[in-house]
C-alpha cells in the first residue's frame, strides 16, 4: 500500500538543513542519498518539504508529466524568482510561459545560425586570450565569466549599447559576487547589498529601455529590440511590454545565460586539462571550428569528440543543482526497492542533478570519472549510428520536457567554440589536479575557479 507520508529524510532542524544545502549542498545530497536512498525528504526554512529524486525513472516521471508536476509554483519557492524577477521565464506559467518560450528560442536560434555572430565569439575568445597574464597563475573561470558575459550583452543589447558595455559587466559582476559571503553562497535575494547592486544593473537595462522605444527597432536583431518592436505574430501575442518585464527578461538573459556558460567552459577545460594529450581527432575538430567559426565544422555531432567532451563536463557538473516541480494534487512516487509514497499537493519535488548525471547507471564503477568515450558509445550503441542511447539516460543539463532551457539553442554552439579556440590558441597548464564544487549564486561551480598558467599562444599549423 501506499503510505500517505513523505520519503524518508533527516532530522536535524529547517535552519541547519538549510545551512547544509547553502553551503555544502554536494556533500549534503551524496550523503543523504547514502543514508536515505535514491529518494528523500529535506525541509528548508520557509519553503515547503523538498522531495530529492536520484532515482532515474522516477525523475523522468517527475520531469514530462507537467499536468502533475509543476515548475512555475515550484520556481517561485525558490531564490531565482526574487532574484531575477517575477517575469523571468523560469517563474511563469501557463498562457505566460507558452507565450514567451518560443519567442525566447528563436532569438537563440537566430542568433546561433549567425555567422557575423559565430565569428565574433571566436574572436572576442581570442582578445580574451591575448589579455591573459603571462607565466602568472589566474582563475579560468573568472575570464570565462567576463567572456560570456560580454557575449551575451551582445546578444541582448546588440553591438552599441547606449552605456558602456564594461560598465554593464562590471555591474553585472558585483550584483552576483553580492550573492557571497565569506567565498561562500548565501540565499538571501533580497539583501540590501545585493538589491542596491542589482538597482544599478537596472538603470542600465532602463536608459536601453527608453532609446528602444525612441528609435524603433530598425535592422536589429538583439533580444532588447524584438521584444519592444515585434515583427512575427509569437512576438506581438507578447503584447504591450512594460518596462519591469523587459528589465527582467535582460536581467535573466544575461545573468543566467553567462554564469552557466561560464561554469560549463571551467569544468569543460579543467577536465581536459587533466588529461596528459588531446588526440589528433579532437585538435582537428577543434582546428576546423576555429577557422570556420562554425560549431557545425566538427562534422557528424554524435562522432565529435569535441562535444562529447563537453557533455562529459555537464554530466559530471551540471551546472544547476535541482530541477523545481511540485504536486499539483494528491500523487503517488514510487522507488522500487525503496518504496511509495502518496504525496500531498504543495510538496516540491526535485529531480537532483548531481545524483542523476553519477548514477550507476552510467557506469557501476566510474560514473564519477571524466570519460568522454561513454558519450560516443551511448550515441553509437553498437557502432549503429540510429542506436543513440543518450535519449535514455538520466540527462538533464538543460533541464527537460517542454521546460527545457531555451538558452542551449545559443549556448551550445557558443561553447564548442570558445573550447575549441581555447584549445588551438591558449597553451594552459592545470595548477591544481583537483577541485571541489562549491555553490554560486546560481551555479555549482570550481571551488579554486579552474586555476591555470598561461604560457604563451599555440599557433594552429
Amino acid at each position: 500500500m501506499s503510505r500517505t507520508a513523505l520519503p524518508p529524510g533527516p532530522t536535524s532542524s529547517p535552519l541547519d538543513q538549510t545551512r547544509r544545502f547553502t553551503y555544502d549542498i554536494v556533500e549534503f545530497m551524496e550523503s543523504c542519498r547514502d543514508l536515505y536512498g535514491d529518494c528523500f525528504t529535506i525541509r528548508l526554512s520557509g519553503m515547503p518539504p523538498m522531495v530529492l529524486v536520484a532515482d532515474p525513472k522516477l525523475a523522468r516521471t517527475v520531469i514530462t508529466n507537467p499536468d502533475l508536476f509543476e515548475a512555475s509554483a515550484a520556481n517561485k519557492e525558490t531564490m531565482v524568482g526574487e532574484a531575477l524577477g517575477r517575469s523571468f521565464l523560469m517563474v511563469l506559467g501557463g498562457e505566460e510561459h507558452a507565450k514567451l518560450q518560443p519567442v525566447l528560442k528563436q532569438i537563440q536560434k537566430n542568433s546561433a545560425e549567425d555567422p557575423v555572430i559565430r565569428e565574433q565569439i571566436r574572436d572576442l575568445t581570442i582578445r580574451r586570450i591575448e589579455g591573459f597574464p603571462l607565466d602568472d597563475p589566474f582563475k579560468l573561470r573568472y575570464e570565462m565569466q567576463t567572456l560570456s558575459l560580454e557575449i551575451m550583452t551582445h546578444i541582448a543589447l546588440g553591438p552599441d549599447p547606449v552605456v558602456p558595455r564594461q560598465l554593464l559587466i562590471e555591474a553585472v559582476h558585483h550584483m552576483v559576487d553580492t550573492t557571497q559571503f565569506g567565498g561562500k553562497a548565501t540565499m538571501l535575494p533580497n539583501a540590501p547589498a545585493f538589491l542596491a547592486a542589482r538597482e544599478e544593473v537596472y538603470k542600465i537595462y532602463d536608459a536601453e529601455i527608453s532609446r528602444r522605444r525612441r528609435e524603433g527597432r530598425g535592422d536589429r536583431t538583439d533580444m532588447l529590440s524584438v521584444l519592444i518592436d515585434p515583427t512575427t505574430d509569437d512576438e506581438r501575442r507578447l503584447g504591450h511590454l512594460s518596462t519591469d518585464w523587459l528589465r527582467d527578461q535582460m536581467l535573466a538573459m544575461t545573468v543566467a545565460g553567462y554564469d552557466t556558460t561560464a561554469t560549463t567552459l571551467s569544468w569543460t577545460m579543467f577536465h581536459l586539462l587533466r588529461q596528459s594529450c588531446l588526440s589528433t581527432k579532437l585538435l582537428a575538430e577543434c582546428h576546423a571550428v576555429v577557422e570556420s567559426a562554425d560549431h557545425k565544422a566538427v562534422g557528424n555531432a554524435r562522432q565529435s569528440e569535441l562535444i562529447a567532451s563537453i557533455e562529459e563536463a555537464e554530466r559530471l557538473h551540471p551546472v544547476t543543482p535541482l530541477i523545481n516541480r511540485m504536486t499539483t494534487e494528491m500523487t503517488k512516487i514510487e522507488v522500487q526497492g525503496q518504496g511509495n509514497w502518496l504525496l500531498p499537493k504543495g510538496v516540491m519535488v526535485c529531480p537532483a542533478l548531481h545524483l542523476l548525471h553519477r548514477h550507476e547507471v552510467w557506469g557501476e564503477k566510474d560514473s564519477n570519472d571524466f570519460k568522454p568515450s561513454r558519450i560516443l558509445e551511448l550515441k553509437c550503441h553498437g557502432g549503429n549510428a540510429k542506436g543513440n542511447r543518450m535519449k535514455d539516460m538520466p540527462f538533464y543539463a538543460w533541464g527537460g520536457g517542454r521546460r527545457s532551457c531555451p538558452g542551449q539553442l545559443f549556448a551550445g554552439p557558443e561553447i564548442v567554440i570558445i573550447i575549441a579556440t581555447l584549445l588551438s590558441h591558449a597553451n594552459l597548464t592545470l595548477m591544481r589536479r583537483e577541485e571541489k564544487t562549491q555553490r554560486r549564486a546560481f551555479a555549482l561551480v570550481p571551488e579554486k575557479g579552474a586555476e591555470v598558467l598561461y604560457t604563451g599562444r599555440r599557433i594552429i599549423a
